[in-house]
């Protein structure tokens, strides 16, 4: 089911990094919003899901269902179920549980994992590799006892190396650690060098030591690369593996900020307390991990802004957002900025997104089943 409406013509302007330039550019952008429907036959999909996988040829789409312990094959051309496949949750072809990250590096294989443990399967659902994330043995700077594994990543052209995501849970940092399962090795990346992502961790002391409300840290593989990003700030850092390095880019807006401001206690007495600060940062600039276009040789990146009713409904720990200010930049493949838009009409934050065929797909919850809104961009 496809609903089509010719949104608008925008006019942006492209300018490079760095400092704001005395002349600019004038690029046309075309958009067209259609709704896409999933047919889902008799099944019911699993709409709840973080993360998902795309087939190399991105024809397929691969969803995991915790319910039912599937992996569900969406035709990305004719919108429809194809299979789902069944996953055993013991034995030695079990999976782990539940299942957080997916990633798929050949049409065959399929990766799966929670924080702790990551297993490479065949689409029959037989366990071909382990990676233990925890408990490995691997020589080099290994975890300390205040961090947390959060997410990883494995990229192209480095099968036996996972990409971990750790949050210091003392000093409420993040750090990238290179698990090399191949040399037996294990190496830290900082990348926050300036400590923004700290001054955005709240916690109530009282209730835990663990943060109540932290930065939304992203890793994703784009056009080959590993990619890390944030809710915080516009600048992302990408793993260069002939420097075995990561190297920041960092651009200055036009339409929003560059990234949010901190002037937070970062400690208090109550939730109610916590959650007045929190609504400011929420009506911030946010920003959603950067997609790669193969087709026209583009990065995109959304980010957003709430607005918030003034007063709180009983019960609500936020105010009704009646709101939001969305805007999306566009990147040549070497991250710099060429041009900057507003799209008005989404009316949701897009946090679950994908590019096809230069198309922006968006996943969308529509009365229970699965949808997508697609960006049809001409520039």
């Amino acid at each position: 089911m496809m609903k089509q409406i010719l949104l608008l013509i925008l006019t942006m302007i492209g300018f490079s990094c760095g400092n704001k330039p005395e002349t600019s550019t004038t690029v046309h952008l075309k958009i067209k919003l259609d709704t896409l429907m999933v047919d889902a036959g008799e099944e019911i999909l699993y709409l709840d899901g973080h993360d998902f996988a795309l087939a190399p040829d991105g024809k397929y789409l691969y969803n995991f269902n915790r319910y039912d312990h599937t992996l569900e094959k969406i035709d990305l051309e004719e919108l429809r179920l194809l299979e789902k496949l069944p996953f055993e949750k013991e034995g030695p072809n079990g999976t782990v549980s539940p299942i957080y990250n997916l990633n798929m590096l050949d049409k065959n294989h399929v990766y799966l994992s929670d924080k702790w443990s990551l297993g490479k399967f065949n689409l029959n659902g037989t366990r071909t590799a382990t990676y233990d994330l925890l408990n490995n043995g691997l020589e080099g700077e290994v975890l300390t006892e205040f961090e947390h594994l959060h997410s990883n990543i494995i990229v192209p052209g480095q099968p036996e190396t996972v990409f971990v995501l750790v949050f210091n849970w003392k000093d409420k940092t993040y750090n990238l650690r290179k698990m090399d399962f191949g040399q037996n090795r294990i190496t830290k990346f900082e990348f926050d060098k300036e400590g923004i992502l700290p001054k955005f961790t709240f916690k109530v002391s009282a209730l835990s030591k663990d943060p109540a409300v932290r930065p939304y840290v992203y890793l994703s593989s784009e056009n080959g690369k590993l990619i890390i990003s944030s809710n915080i700030t516009n600048e992302i850092h990408i793993y260069d593996p002939i420097g075995d390095s990561l190297i920041s880019k960092k651009n200055q807006f036009q339409l929003t900020a560059d990234e949010k401001t901190a002037n937070y206690r970062g400690e208090y007495a109550s939730m109610d307390e916590l959650m007045l600060d929190y609504q400011k940062v929420l009506e911030q600039v946010s920003f959603s991990p950067p997609v790669w276009d193969d087709k026209n040789e583009h990065f995109y990146r959304f980010s957003y802004r709430i607005e918030f009713a003034e007063e709180k409904e009983a019960g609500k720990v936020l105010p009704e957002a009646i709101d939001r200010n969305i805007h999306l930049s566009v990147y040549d493949k070497d991250f710099e900025i060429l041009a900057e838009v507003p799209v008005p009409q989404l009316v949701k934050n897009p946090v679950r997104y994908f590019v096809r065929e230069g198309d922006i797909w968006i996943f969308a919850n529509i009365a229970d089943e699965l949808g997508f809104i697609r960006l049809e961009l001409t520039i």
